[in-house]
């Protein structure tokens, strides 16, 4: 490949040797979205059944926590207003 006598200049040169392969990717890349652009992406069952699971495990972990949150502060609460304390 062209090296450029840089301290990047091994970089560089791989760029300058790369740069039709990656220009072409993009281009076809744009055009992939381009089309999806059009006519939407289609999604196979497996791949629905994959974003529903991942969905409903993060879906758990976010009740999860809201629950731990609110516990929290409402034993805060009952403990400021044992305590005498206004909130």
């Amino acid at each position: 490949g062209i090296y450029v006598l840089t301290p990047d200049g091994k970089l560089i040169g791989r760029l300058i040797t790369e740069a039709p392969r990656l220009i072409a990717e993009a281009e076809r890349a744009g055009h992939s979205l381009a089309q999806m652009a059009d006519s939407g992406i289609r999604l196979d069952d497996e791949t629905i059944r994959r974003i529903a699971v991942n969905e409903r495990q993060q879906g758990l972990w976010s009740r999860v926590a809201l629950w731990v949150i609110a516990g929290g502060v409402t034993a805060l609460a009952v403990m400021m207003f044992l305590d005498g304390r206004q909130i």
